[in-house]
């Protein structure tokens, strides 16, 4: 291009290397056992643990059914089971809550819940304590 060339003939030609890169979509090459490609990300996710699923399972033989049962009975035990400690399934106290709140760091950022730690130290006293009582 000549540097005598107005601005706006170089934008046109950027406009049209664009348009000319969203004629191409993209290609999805994740495909199920009948060799159709996925139609959503949420298909391939669930085509990868069907897949996985599948391919993981173990095959016990007669002799070692009571191996399979133990193990199953562990794994139910393990989801069922509260063996939590039980000093964490007492309420928290209103002393202990504000001793928490007080050590927070604020500049930290916010956590899966979106709550700036920041937002929790200006809570007012009835606020805190509905929050108290909510996670309690």
């Amino acid at each position: 291009m000549c540097s005598r060339s107005s601005d706006s003939k170089f934008w046109k030609l950027v406009e049209n290397i664009n348009k000319e890169q969203e004629k191409f979509a993209s290609c999805n090459s994740v495909r199920d056992a009948a060799g159709q490609a996925y139609p959503d990300d949420k298909s391939v996710a669930n085509g990868f643990a069907t897949h996985y699923q599948s391919s993981s399972k173990f095959n016990f033989s007669s002799m070692n059914r009571s191996i399979l049962n133990r193990a199953r009975n562990v794994i139910h035990g393990c989801r069922s089971s509260d063996l939590g400690d039980p000093m964490l399934a007492k309420p928290f106290s209103s002393q202990e809550f504000l001793l928490a709140l007080a050590l927070l760091d604020l500049k930290q950022s916010p956590g899966p819940d979106g709550l700036h730690n920041q937002m929790l130290e200006n809570l007012g006293i009835r606020e805190k304590q509905r929050l108290l009582h909510i996670i309690n």
